[in-house]
């Protein structure tokens, strides 16, 4: 179990693992926090995405394409309605997806999940 105040998440609303690479990926407010596969207890993250320039904003869920070596990330809602941003998997900081779909054409509207293919 990951808890304690070194793992800066407060609410955890989605979870991913990449088994090839040894990461957790934990969806926490508007960032993605990752942690080792074989983190336990108090721990620190490895890397975050987050702030205002990645486009997180309301997230309801992440997933991890081990093909891509990307992280998928579901908007709920605000402020467009629901949207998906994609980033690298070893992106860090404070950056822009590398890819975003939504808007009033992309037919996504209050994304209750998402999932990566295989």
């Amino acid at each position: 179990m990951i808890a304690g105040p070194a793992t800066v998440f407060s609410y955890a609303h989605g979870i991913d693992v990449d088994v090839a690479h040894g990461e957790i990926f934990v969806m926490s407010d508007n960032s993605i926090l990752v942690f080792p596969l074989t983190a336990d207890g108090n721990v620190s993250t490895i890397r975050v995405i987050g702030g205002v320039y990645t486009g997180i904003v309301d997230p309801i869920d992440i997933a991890y394409d081990p093909l891509a070596d990307e992280l998928a990330v579901a908007n709920y809602g605000w402020p467009d309605g629901g949207s998906i941003v994609v980033f690298g998997r070893t992106d860090t900081g404070n950056l822009p997806p590398v890819r975003r779909i939504g808007g009033p054409n992309s037919g996504i509207r209050t994304p209750r999940g998402i999932a990566a293919g295989w």
